[in-house]
């Protein structure tokens, strides 16, 4: 696996969307801020690029992950550590300044004796929240500008103290994320500044037998988690390569997924805004 460290002045995270929201202010002085300990890492992996920051208070200790697997908006937000137990209620995040707490989605914990996780996705897009209009794209300078008003990000009831990891501002972070999904992707054969203006995306030709294909083999444990699934179409309308990425994994079913999507699911390939066919992608979620 391809791994390059980059090193990041302060920055900060943000985690915002759910079903469910608490003000903010409520208990908002019980929590336990925890300061950086680390610069920001970048790790460019093969599949995936990923954030990374590690944060203490008072000898104890915690790392902050974002991650992507595709470009846009959304990515998955892990916090682990050995130091907090587990907490009780539900669990709610915000990044600050956001004024209240949400449940955030595809939301799971995990322990492994004294070490415990917290995993959801989330997006700094205001607008991507469930109380608010459908995400529909932002300039770059809303972006810039969102990013950079960052804080920090509360966690409640995810651990047995309600914590806040103080990490600054974002722009500078999530920046060097989006450079690291453009190289990724490039390595594809896809370019995305050409994804920007499609005037069509992949098509599969037919949606319902791909999917009675797929239904077939996927466990009824996976369907009640998360499977998600990401395949590179060429000019030609062939596939090129399957990811998949099980949130709760299933890797025995992984392979078999795509080798549906490789040999049996029929596609159109993306066509770029003057009409003609390019490399792209499709992302598949279960």
């Amino acid at each position: 696996m391809k791994r390059v460290a980059i090193f990041l002045a302060a920055a900060a995270i943000v985690i915002s969307m759910g079903g469910v929201s608490t003000p903010l202010t409520a208990a908002q002085g019980e929590q336990l801020k925890l300061d950086p300990s680390s610069q920001w890492n970048i790790d460019y992996r093969d599949e995936e690029c990923a954030l990374r920051r590690n944060f203490a208070v008072e000898g104890k200790s915690a790392t902050l992950q974002i991650m992507q697997q595709a470009p846009g908006p959304y990515f998955r937000v892990s916090l682990a550590t050995a130091s907090f137990g587990a907490g009780k209620g539900k669990i709610r995040v915000a990044f600050q300044p956001d004024p209240v707490l949400e449940v955030p989605d595809y939301l799971s914990v995990g322990q492994n004796g004294a070490a415990r996780a917290v995993n959801f996705t989330d997006s700094l897009a205001a607008n991507l929240r469930s109380n608010a209009r459908p995400y529909i794209g932002w300039s770059e300078a809303e972006r810039a500008a969102r990013e950079g008003e960052i804080q920090g990000l509360t966690v409640r009831n995810g651990f047995d103290r309600d914590l806040f990891f103080q990490t600054g501002e974002m722009h500078a972070p999530m920046e060097a994320l989006r450079s690291c999904m453009t190289n990724l992707y490039a390595g594809w054969g896809v370019d995305l500044k050409v994804q920007e203006k499609l005037s069509r995306g992949v098509r599969v030709t037919d949606v319902r037998e791909a999917r009675r294909l797929i239904l077939k083999i996927l466990p009824p444990k996976v369907l009640q988690k998360v499977a998600i699934f990401r395949i590179v179409v060429g000019v030609d309308g062939k596939p090129t390569r399957c990811r998949a990425h099980l949130i709760d994994a299933f890797p025995e079913t992984a392979e078999k997924i795509c080798g549906v999507f490789m040999n049996s699911v029929k596609f159109d390939p993306a066509l770029d805004a003057s009409g003609r066919p390019v490399t792209s992608y499709s992302t598949w979620e279960f």
